[in-house]
């Protein structure tokens, strides 16, 4: 079953959020489960991937939220009186991800600002919430 084939693909880290058709495609395109579904009626191989990518892109965006809300926990803690008007001339520089932000200040701060509440990231988890937050802070600060 496709299905199956699908979830192997995300098992072994070949489709994960974000994962567009075109980077997966040569990984299945002649094998026998994709090809037993083409011109079948009901959900076809393209809208089955989609289906499973927007499940992941939902569960990332779940945990770059925790991310986001321990970042905010920790410049409020920094910052208790605000950083809006700041900057780095007024001395208030609040933590924000960048395409040149390290790693490891990022795990730390997100680990040591989770809220009671949150459920705690695995590494994977934080090394992933990072390497995407990081490309999307790029793509907003490119020209």
């Amino acid at each position: 079953m496709f299905q199956e084939l699908l979830q192997s693909l995300v098992e072994s880290g070949k489709i994960k959020a974000r994962t567009k058709w075109k980077e997966v495609y040569s990984s299945f395109a002649n094998e026998e489960r994709y090809l037993n579904m083409l011109g079948n009626p009901g959900s076809n191989p393209l809208e089955l991937f989609w289906d499973l990518v927007d499940t992941l892109d939902q569960k990332l965006d779940a945990k770059i939220g925790v991310a986001e809300r321990a970042m905010l926990a920790y410049n409020t803690r920094m910052y208790p009186n605000g950083f809006d008007n700041g900057g780095p001339s007024h001395g208030i520089n609040p933590f924000v991800v960048g395409p040149e932000t390290n790693e490891g200040g990022f795990i730390g701060i997100v680990k040591g600002n989770l809220g009671d509440s949150e459920k705690p990231l695995s590494d994977e988890d934080l090394h992933l919430v990072f390497e995407t937050v990081r490309t999307i802070a790029g793509d907003v600060s490119s020209p």
